[in-house]
């Protein structure tokens, strides 16, 4: 019969094989569920934020969109945290809002180098994301009205577009208010750090170990 120890190698390498084979597709990143915490510091009150993260195209498997919200008002720094997510730590985040009350103005979220060069050359939305087909107005509209689909469809538009949007979990970035054409604010989301999968099982099969040694004795 195999031992205790034996076992456990055996239960080990086993968990840990089918969730190495589970992500294939992002070998570097590992699948979490956890909070996400988004810090905003706008220069104009925002309504209708949403956090866009993921994409299904190059390899990602997740892809969501989370509203936050809020207030958010302007000149003042807000953090709010809402529901876990699903998410590769490697995956790429924006953040996508309606500022000001009329109109449905949108804010977007660019990583700072590409919001710098932006600011430097202002174009409007709609010429910005010309690749991408969508319009201030259509994507003002989705945010307004919550149509997570439109946002979700425009975010996979973005990144296939590769303007600027991707900015690591944990990193911030630049809101660009685009009507106006000027410095938006800053932003940052975080997730806590999870624990390793090998760390987890290794912990867990100790604590089998001692607990049938405590009972045997």
């Amino acid at each position: 019969m195999l031992s205790n120890s034996l076992k456990l190698a055996c239960l080990t390498a086993g968990v840990a094989t089918a969730w190495t084979l589970a992500d294939t597709q992002k070998a570097e990143a590992s699948f979490v569920l956890t909070p996400v915490v988004l810090t905003l510091d706008p220069t104009a009150s925002l309504s209708n934020v949403y956090l866009v993260y993921g994409f299904n195209d190059s390899g990602y498997i997740a892809q969501g969109e989370v509203a936050f919200p809020g207030p958010f008002p302007a000149n003042t720094v807000t953090t709010q945290t809402e529901d876990a997510i699903d998410f590769f730590s490697g995956e790429p985040y924006s953040v996508l809002a309606n500022y000001q009350l009329a109109l449905d103005p949108v804010t977007v979220g660019l990583t700072n180098s590409a919001a710098s060069t932006l600011l430097a050359s202002p174009e409007p939305f709609d010429t910005y994301f010309s690749p991408t087909g969508y319009t201030e107005l259509s994507v003002g509209g989705y945010l307004s009205s919550g149509d997570t689909g439109s946002i979700g469809s425009f975010w996979s538009a973005v990144n296939n577009a590769g303007l600027g949007l991707d900015i690591p979990f944990g990193s911030g970035g630049t809101l660009v208010n685009f009507s106006d054409s000027y410095n938006g604010g800053t932003f940052i989301a975080t997730t806590p750090e999870p624990a390793p999968l090998g760390l987890l099982v290794a912990g867990f099969g100790l604590a089998i170990l001692r607990r049938r040694r405590k009972i045997s004795s």
